[in-house]
């Protein structure tokens, strides 16, 4: 067999898997994912609606936690800039905390109707899916741009919905920003938390309208053993919204799962009503030196306005 039909029938043989794993994703429903380490994210108009996607160029990495078995969505776009004609190539890789490497070639056009909110006369191209099967446990993957690339590229990340825990009848939903999270060992599952406190912040970004729940854990040191009250502040896009008193008591149930010499309070609830819009809320302990786990979520039936 010569090199040439050799390299169409490996041509054939990647459009027919391609195939086959695009018609076993197509009724799979999709939750955005947020990477842990990447440069700030921007909002891309698609057809009018903003959707935030995460820049990358060369030199810079991004980085994202995926808790396995599961498949990873990647969506990328290309900058296209002002001039939309034509065609354009890039190529991206991505390595895992296992080792396995891998590159992405694509060849796309502009798209109309996709754009940088901030400079609507920049064009991006058609997105292109990859798909990532993660195995069992946590998992740490990088993204960057191949070797000796210079454009720059649009990333958007996104798990199976029947993978994404629930709190109730909501889906967890993740901080855009903090400082610092924490795993607990709930009834044998890892769930991870977001702290704030005197070295620690967060920024929940949440377009409604809809309601944001919050599980708060008080952090409790081996003096503090009855229940403690204690009070979070609110903001609203940089402005007090509301002050809410809640108490908390050491749990019997939550323990961290690395070392401690903390321990995990009871979960109290609070919840603010979200207006119609993008807002972005922060979370301040106001008493002494507390510093409290929290956990969000949104109602289901909210959540493709957040994807």
């Amino acid at each position: 067999m010569t090199m040439a039909r050799t390299a169409r029938w490996a041509l054939a043989l990647w459009i027919i898997l391609g195939l086959q794993q695009a018609l076993a994703q197509k009724d799979q429903s999709w939750v955005s994912m947020r990477p842990i380490k990447a440069p700030q994210g921007q909002s891309v108009l698609i057809k009018d609606k903003p959707l935030l996607y995460y820049p990358l160029e060369k030199g810079q990495t991004i980085e994202i936690i995926v808790q396995g078995p599961t498949t990873l969505r990647v969506l990328s776009r290309l900058e296209f800039g002002t001039n939309t004609k034509g065609e354009k190539r890039y190529e991206y890789s991505y390595e895992s905390d296992e080792g396995h490497k891998g590159d992405f070639q694509h060849v796309v056009s502009a798209t109309g109707g996709v754009v940088l909110s901030l400079k609507p006369e920049v064009h991006l191209g058609n997105g292109r899916n990859v798909y990532l099967k993660i195995p069992e446990g946590k998992h740490t993957y990088k993204f960057t741009l191949a070797k000796g690339a210079a454009e720059r590229i649009f990333l958007r990340f996104y798990g199976p919905i029947s993978d994404v825990a629930e709190l109730g009848g909501s889906v967890v939903f993740q901080p855009a920003r903090s400082t610092n999270s924490v795993s607990l060992i709930i009834n044998e599952q890892e769930t991870v938390y977001y702290r704030i406190g005197p070295k620690d912040s967060l920024t929940v970004s949440v377009i409604g309208p809809t309601t944001l729940e919050a599980l708060c854990r008080l952090e409790f040191d081996a003096s503090m053993t009855t229940d403690q009250r204690f009070r979070v502040r609110v903001l609203e896009n940089g402005i007090e919204k509301k002050i809410i008193s809640l108490h908390s008591g050491p749990s019997q149930a939550a323990e961290y799962k690395d070392k401690s010499d903390k321990i995990a309070g009871r979960a109290a609830r609070l919840f603010v009503e979200v207006p119609r819009g993008k807002h972005d809320f922060t979370f301040e302990v106001l008493d002494n030196n507390f510093s409290i786990l929290m956990r969000f979520s949104i109602p289901r039936k909210d959540l493709v306005n957040n994807l």
